[in-house]
């Protein structure tokens, strides 16, 4: 049984190193993967929480990489800026 595709998605670029983007550490994590979710200043200060662990990055789901497309590919897919999301400050 096949399933049809969208057509957004049949029109969507590749993610093609050097071609479409690039990888980047994520912004989010800084590249590790994890992120200290914790309440406590102390775990925050070492980076690392001491009660349960860190927490799975979501913006790269823990590969400490996320996909930049070039900014050529963003001018003909303006829909592809729904992706970029801004790390929180």
């Amino acid at each position: 049984m096949t399933r049809d595709r969208d057509t957004a998605e049949v029109d969507r670029p590749e993610k093609i190193p050097g071609g479409t983007g690039r990888f980047i550490d994520c912004p989010n994590c800084g590249g590790d993967g994890e992120i200290v979710d914790c309440w406590d200043d102390i775990c925050i200060a070492q980076g690392r929480c001491m009660h349960e662990g860190n927490a799975i990055c979501r913006e790269c789901q823990g590969e400490g990489r996320v996909w930049m497309w070039f900014s050529e590919v963003l001018e003909q897919h303006p829909e592809l800026r729904d992706d970029i999301e801004e790390p929180d400050r």
